[in-house]
């Protein structure tokens, strides 16, 4: 090519860094819709565990959840109450590891013992209303299909154009 049909370094610059920008965002739109399948199956997990029935609920269930721990321990626990003390317990179990998962996409994967300690600690003990519980797990649910949706569509656009230059980045999950 003779010079003057060059396009000037600095719009090749531009253009070079725009579209490792793009890349990027379309990796971590990538990488949110895999963490966000994963979740749906963690919040289905949880929905049939509340739909179950068999959570403890009420302003004292995680302390009778720790009395039946100690019951169940010593053999004194009924089979219908083992049962809502598992399932409780694996209710508890899945929404922490909701929130790391979260988390560890977020903070990375060396999360501290402290910073683990901290997150569980305000871990939403939605024990207390069947309801609120239901609410909670509903728009938890929502935010990841949007997360998987969002992904799609940057996707599409990608594929479509080659490029996301008009994508509209406003659009959030």
């Amino acid at each position: 090519k003779n010079a003057a049909m060059r396009p000037p370094a600095q719009e090749t610059a531009f253009a070079k860094t725009r579209g490792e920008l793009q890349a990027k965002a379309l990796q971590e739109a990538t990488a949110n819709a895999q963490s966000a399948q994963s979740a749906l199956i963690t919040l289905n997990n949880m929905e049939r565990l509340s739909q179950s029935g068999q959570l403890y609920s009420g302003p004292f269930a995680m302390t009778l959840a720790g009395a039946n721990n100690f019951l169940n321990s010593v053999g004194l626990l009924s089979k219908e109450q083992t049962r809502i003390l598992a399932n409780s317990e694996i209710y508890d179990k899945n929404a922490k590891d909701l929130v790391m998962q979260d988390l560890g996409g977020k903070l990375g994967a060396q999360i501290s013992d402290a910073d683990r300690k901290f997150v569980e600690a305000r871990v939403p003990q939605i024990t207390t209303s069947v309801q609120a519980r239901t609410e909670l797990l509903n728009k938890l649910d929502e935010i990841q299909r949007n997360k998987i949706n969002y992904y799609r569509k940057m996707n599409t656009h990608a594929n479509k154009y080659g490029n996301l230059n008009d994508f509209d980045f406003s659009e959030q999950y």
